[in-house]
This record gives C-alpha cells, sequence and structure tokens, in this order.
C-alpha cells in the first residue's frame, strides 16, 4: 500500500516533466539564411540571428528586438526606482 503512495505520485510528476520538456524542445525552429540561421521562438515570436562560429551556433537577438528588450528593461528600472521612493 506504501509503495502505492510514493510510486503514483512519482509517475504523475514525470509525465509533468515529459510534457515541459516537450514543449521546451519544440519552442525554438532554425531557418537556413544567406548568412547563418534565424531562430524563432514560437511562442513570442521573437527572432535571433546565428551563425556558425568554431563549431558552436551563436545567437544574437534581431536590432529592433534588442532595441524593445531594452526599452522594457529601462522600463522596469523606472518603475523599480518608483517603488523604492
Amino acid at each position: 500500500m506504501r509503495l502505492q503512495h510514493i510510486l503514483i505520485p512519482a509517475a504523475l510528476v514525470s509525465l509533468v516533466a515529459a510534457s515541459a520538456y516537450s514543449e521546451e524542445t519544440d519552442r525554438y525552429r532554425l531557418e537556413k539564411s544567406d548568412s547563418g540561421f534565424v531562430r524563432i521562438d514560437t511562442q513570442t515570436g521573437a527572432m535571433s540571428i546565428c551563425e556558425e562560429r568554431s563549431g558552436q551556433l551563436v545567437c544574437k537577438m534581431a536590432a529592433d528586438e534588442r532595441a524593445a528588450f531594452q526599452d522594457e528593461v529601462d522600463r522596469l528600472q523606472t518603475s523599480m526606482k518608483a517603488m523604492d521612493e
């Protein structure tokens, strides 16, 4: 009886973990471009420019994505400063 109390929750946890892993592996898609690859986040639509260097794929945010990201960081920092005051 005690073994069932251990095995059933363990099985449920492993199913949830497997589902989360599957979602994470399907999240990004690589598309070949003229100069390398474009990595697309299928959940947010964010795109990164990737190129191969020394046998590794190195990705950087696209310029307008980077600007939007920096704007959001700046907005959040201003908001945090306002909360501290």
